[in-house]
């Protein structure tokens, strides 16, 4: 199936008035066929390593710390997704065929469900949580990075806690996720955790994923994994930019602050009560502990 060109929005607008869908929701059937398509052709390795987060939960940051620990600090590239891609955009885009250029082992990232994904038995697979609340405004700024305005925060705050086609809820996505968080192919790892004791979630990830590194490696992977290098080379993990455009500006602000209890005058003293039921519900149904979450 090829991509939908952006040509085709007035021929998609007719067509889904016609038959009661907006341009959004044909765009996102066409989305769901095509990952369909590649769930049914993708061809598994054992040693494939997914990185399954909900959007703005250090995604970016586990692909970097996962491709330096393969290459023990020494990699290089024009963009995180030519070396870690993202499972789902490939779909999107119809570049299935990405995947099999991949060496071993194959870094992929994803934000589906676990049931969606259904990795194989002999995969593994990098779960990564984060405060809610951080990951939310996160989210935010992301949006409105794409967006190029600032959208308006009630939206995206209420789409994270509801869903919309495409996308599941902040709630929905834990609740897929965390009841296999021990299964022996899974890793489970906190942002918090790993903001606290990088080095510590080195070894973790080295051992669980096979990457090993030597003692004289660390410094150059911690170094290329610290905040300050990830800013210096922020376009390179700006999605705004394929992973086949070697055109590169430096826009600046994809890396943010990458830190843990961030301010932000967006999130205000009702968005706090509104995520403290949710999350508090979720724990409750979940059997969730403080500590965990």
């Amino acid at each position: 199936m090829r991509p939908l060109r952006r040509g085709w929005a007035f021929t998609l607008g007719a067509l889904g008035g016609a038959l009661g869908f907006t341009v959004t929701g044909l765009r996102h059937l066409q989305y769901k066929v095509r990952l369909a398509h590649l769930n049914a052709t993708f061809v598994p390795r054992p040693d494939d390593i997914f990185i399954s987060t909900y959007p703005k939960a250090g995604t970016t940051w586990m692909q970097m710390i996962l491709y330096q620990l393969q290459t023990r600090g020494r990699g290089e590239f024009e963009h995180i997704l030519q070396v870690a891609p993202w499972y789902e955009q490939l779909a999107r885009d119809g570049r299935w065929r990405h995947l099999e250029s991949l060496p071993a082992p194959r870094l992929l990232k994803t934000h589906l469900l676990y049931e969606q994904l259904r990795p194989a038995a002999n995969a593994r697979c990098v779960y990564m949580t984060r405060n809610a609340r951080d990951t939310l405004i996160s989210l935010y700024h992301h949006v409105s990075m794409h967006s190029r305005v600032n959208v308006d925060f009630d939206r995206v705050f209420e789409q994270s806690l509801r869903g919309r086609p495409g996308q599941p809820s902040w709630q929905e996505h834990l609740a897929s996720w965390w009841p296999h968080r021990h299964d022996s192919n899974v890793l489970w790892l906190r942002y918090e955790d790993m903001v606290k004791d990088l080095e510590g979630a080195l070894h973790k990830l080295s051992t669980f994923c096979g990457l090993p590194f030597a003692e004289e490696d660390k410094p150059e992977i911690l170094r290329k994994c610290g905040i300050d290098y990830m800013r210096q080379m922020s376009a390179r993990f700006d999605p705004r930019f394929a992973f086949y455009d070697r055109e590169r500006r430096n826009t600046g602000g994809f890396i943010r602050k990458g830190g843990v209890g961030g301010v932000d005058s967006h999130f205000q003293e009702r968005h706090q009560q509104r995520l403290d039921a949710e999350v508090a519900r979720v724990r409750r149904e979940l059997g969730i502990t403080e500590a965990e979450l």
